[in-house]
């Protein structure tokens, strides 16, 4: 089972569309429901629901296996990646 974390939102609408256009449909509407954990009609993938904070605590306790991240989240930590990868 792979579980997605998508952080609470505007990205939340968002992923919900493009998973939708790749036929990943939630048997919840997750901008409706109080679940955390939306199974989807992918047998192997549910959606977790849960607040940008809350993120990299799912993640490294395993809790979730991936992350859907916003861009401009993205391009706010990209220069401590390039640092990183540089040392």
């Amino acid at each position: 089972m792979i579980r997605l974390a998508i952080s609470k939102g505007r990205i939340l609408e968002q992923a919900i569309d493009i998973l939708s256009k790749v036929n990943i449909i939630c048997e919840y509407n997750p901008l409706n429901t109080r679940k955390l954990i939306i199974p989807t009609n992918q047998r192997e993938l549910e959606i977790v629901v849960i607040k940008a904070t809350d993120v990299p605590l799912y993640i490294d306790s395993g809790k979730v296996d991936l992350e859907l991240w916003e861009l401009t989240h993205f391009l706010k930590i990209l220069p401590q990646i390039i640092i990183a990868l540089l040392i």
